[in-house]
Formats: structure tokens, C-alpha cells, sequence
């Protein structure tokens, strides 16, 4: 851990002078459970004991990426996501929408999940203008974690009863 610190206090010193801040696309994922009681383990709709095992309620997958202007892009899916899936999400979706907000280039902020590396590296490195290096285990320097709170929070509220449901009240929120 102590050179995942280091790592960090370098990243955060080499941002100091960094004038692109205004052209920086964060981008990360997140999943929604169906009956999500907002409780560590797995979830049940059970009230008198709600982490009782419904093994698989069902989740739907949310990938998105913001910038000072606001949401780049939005997509959902259901299967996990990994390389091959990623590096299509960022074709249709992330580089499409950044090249149309920053016609003059833009810079990629992304985690070293397992599923940015592979096919999506390839793609990163041919396809997007500009990118940091994230250093691991970061989530606190990347303000879209903050983003996916409020939205699981709003989706919570709404009570979705089916994968459908889950997924349609994840895009409004």
C-alpha cells in the first residue's frame, strides 16, 4: 500500500501546473441490484431478513463518463463488463461524444480496472487523444464516484420491481 501513496502523491503533484483540467473526460462504471437495500452482501426482498440469499436479484450494469460541461455519455448493460465490451463502449459511445464537446482534443481519466486493459487499451492508445496516468485505487480523485452515490440513492427510492424497471429509473436519475 505504501507504494500505492507514493503513486498517488505523484499523480496529484504532476496535476499541479496541468492546464487541461477543463478538458478532462472522468469515466467509470457502476452496477444496480434489483432490490438493493443499500446493505453489504446479498440482497433479498425479505423485510424481516433482508440479506437473505436471493443469490441473483438481478443487476444492470451503468458506464458513463462526465466533464466540467456535464454527462459525455450513458449506456447500460447487463452482462459484466470486460475488455472486449469496453473497448466497443468506448468506440460508440465515449470517443463519439468527447471528439463532438472538445473538437480540439480531450484527456481520458479512467481507473486500471481489469476491463480497461486488453482490446480497450488498443483503443486507448490509437483512438483518444490525450489520457492520465491513473494511479490504482484512486476512486477518491475521480469525482464521478460522487455521481454514482446520488443516482443508486435515487434509484433506491424509486423501488424498481423489475430489471426493466432498474434500468429505465438508472437512465432518468
Amino acid at each position: 500500500m505504501e507504494g500505492d501513496a507514493d503513486e498517488r502523491l505523484q499523480f496529484a503533484r504532476s496535476l499541479r501546473n496541468f492546464i487541461g483540467m477543463t478538458e478532462i473526460v472522468f469515466v467509470d462504471e457502476t452496477s444496480f441490484w434489483l432490490f438493493d437495500n443499500h446493505l453489504p452482501g446479498w440482497f433479498h426482498k425479505d423485510q424481516k431478513n433482508p440479506l437473505s440469499v436471493e443469490r441473483h436479484s438481478g443487476k444492470v450494469h451503468m458506464c458513463g463518463g462526465i466533464s466540467c460541461f456535464g454527462k459525455v455519455f450513458v449506456t447500460t448493460f447487463r452482462n459484466n463488463l470486460n475488455s472486449n465490451r469496453y473497448s466497443r463502449i468506448m468506440r460508440r459511445d465515449l470517443i463519439p461524444n468527447a471528439n463532438r464537446l472538445y473538437v480540439y482534443g480531450w484527456w481520458l481519466a479512467q481507473d486500471k480496472s481489469p476491463s480497461h486493459q486488453g482490446d480497450a487499451l488498443v483503443v486507448k492508445y490509437k483512438e483518444v487523444p490525450y489520457y492520465l496516468d491513473w494511479p490504482a485505487r484512486s476512486p477518491d480523485f475521480n469525482p464521478i464516484e460522487n455521481l454514482w452515490g446520488e443516482i443508486k440513492q435515487n434509484v433506491r427510492k424509486r423501488l424498481p420491481q423489475t430489471l426493466e424497471q432498474l434500468e429505465q429509473f438508472a437512465l432518468e436519475e
